[in-house]
C-alpha cells in the first residue's frame, strides 16, 4: 500500500512536471521579393523580450537580392533557418515554413511587417494560463500609408469558438500574421492540399485562418496592438480591395476553403446543430449574434419542424441565461444590424 501511494505521488508529480514544461516557438517568415523590407521583420523578431526558439524564413524565389541580404546577415545566426525556394507562390512557402518547424506554438509574419517588443511573451502567457485556447488574434496597427490602429473587439479575453461556417463571417481582423497557434490545430491543416496553393498564390494565410476556425479553434484576443500591419503600393489587399470583383473571388474561395473542411467531417451537417454548438461558446453574445444564429435555424431545409421548433427554444434559454434578460424580439432593426455586421467582415 505504501508503495503504491509513492508510486501515485511520483505519477503526479511527472505530470506537473510535464504540464509546467516551457512552450517552444516558431516564427515562420515567407518572403517574395520584399528586400527592402524583410530584415525589419526578422530583426523585429530578434529583438522580442521573449526570444523564440526557431526563426524559419522561407524565400519564393525572389529576384531582388533578397536571398543575398538575407545570407549576408543571418547567415551565421543559429536561432535562423534560411530555405530557398523556386517560386511556387505564398501557400506553397507556408508549407515550407511548416514542415521545417518544430514549436509548440507557431508564428507567421510576413516579410514586409514586424512586431513590437513584449508580443512573444504576451502569446505564451496567454497559452500556459489558457490551456483550451488554440489560436491568439493580436490588435493590429496599421503603419505606412495609412495609420490606425483596428481594435475589433472592445474587451480583451477569450472569444470562444468561431467555426461559422454557417454564418460565412469569419473572424474580425484576423491576418496570419497576427495571430499565433497551437500546433495541434495546424497538424489538422498542414499542408495545404495542391490545390488550394494554386488557388492561394497570394493571401495563402487565408486558408490556414478559416481552416483552424472551422476545425474547432478557439481564440483569445489581445488588446494591444502588437502587430504592425504595413500599408503601401505593393500590398495586395491595397491593390484590390475597392475590386469587387476581386472581393467576390475571395468569397468563393473562402467557400471552397469550407466545403472542403466539410467533406472531410470537421462540423455537423446539420446546421441547426452547429448554430446551437457555436452559440453555447459565446459568453456575451450580442442581440445581432442571437438573430444570426435564430435565422439559420430557421433557415435549415434538413431540420424537421418539430426539432426546429427545439433548436429555437434550446437558443432562446442559452440567450437567456448568457445574457440575463430575454431573448430579443426579431425586430426589423436588429436585423438590419445584422446583415450590416455581415456585410462589413465581407469588406
Amino acid at each position: 500500500m505504501k508503495y503504491t501511494a509513492a508510486f501515485i505521488i511520483i505519477i503526479l508529480s511527472l505530470t506537473t512536471l510535464l504540464q509546467a514544461a516551457p512552450l517552444t516557438l516558431s516564427v515562420i517568415i515567407d518572403n517574395y521579393n520584399y528586400g527592402e523590407y524583410v530584415t525589419e521583420a526578422v530583426d523585429s523578431v530578434l529583438a522580442q523580450t521573449h526570444l523564440p526558439d526557431e526563426i524559419i524564413v522561407v524565400d519564393d524565389g525572389s529576384t531582388d537580392g533578397s536571398q543575398a541580404l538575407l545570407k549576408e546577415r543571418y547567415i551565421g545566426n543559429p536561432r535562423i533557418q534560411l530555405i530557398f525556394q523556386e517560386n511556387k507562390g505564398q501557400a506553397t512557402a507556408f508549407n515550407t515554413g511548416y514542415a521545417a518547424s518544430h514549436g509548440d506554438i507557431i508564428c507567421f509574419l510576413d516579410a514586409d511587417d514586424t512586431l513590437k517588443p513584449g508580443y512573444f511573451e504576451k502569446v505564451i502567457t496567454v497559452f500556459q494560463s489558457h490551456p483550451l485556447i488554440t489560436m491568439t488574434l493580436s490588435n493590429v496597427e496599421k503603419f505606412g500609408a495609412v495609420s490606425k490602429i483596428e481594435d475589433p473587439y472592445p474587451a480583451e479575453g477569450d472569444r470562444g469558438h468561431y467555426a461559422t461556417f454557417a454564418t460565412q463571417h469569419w473572424l474580425n481582423g484576423a491576418l496570419g500574421s497576427s495571430m499565433a497557434f497551437r500546433r495541434k490545430i495546424l497538424d489538422l491543416i498542414f499542408p495545404i492540399p495542391f490545390v488550394f496553393t494554386n488557388l492561394y498564390k497570394t493571401h495563402g494565410d487565408s486558408f490556414f485562418v478559416i481552416g483552424s476556425l472551422i476545425v474547432g479553434g478557439t481564440v483569445y484576443y489581445i488588446k494591444e496592438p502588437y502587430f504592425n500591419y504595413r500599408r503601401h503600393t505593393r500590398n495586395d489587399s491595397e491593390k484590390y480591395i475597392h475590386s469587387q470583383k476581386y472581393r467576390f473571388y475571395n468569397h468563393l474561395l473562402d467557400q471552397k476553403c469550407a466545403t472542403y473542411y466539410q467533406k472531410k467531417g470537421f462540423f455537423p451537417k446539420s446546421l441547426s446543430s452547429l448554430a446551437l454548438s457555436e452559440f453555447n461558446t459565446k459568453s456575451h453574445p450580442t442581440d445581432e449574434e442571437y438573430a444570426t444564429y435564430h435565422k439559420i435555424i430557421m433557415d435549415d431545409c434538413a431540420c424537421p419542424k418539430i426539432n426546429k421548433r427545439q433548436s429555437i427554444e434550446t437558443l432562446q434559454k442559452a440567450y437567456q441565461e448568457k445574457t440575463e434578460k430575454p431573448s430579443p424580439s426579431l425586430t426589423w432593426e436588429i436585423k438590419k444590424a445584422q446583415y450590416t455586421t455581415w456585410l462589413s467582415g465581407k469588406a
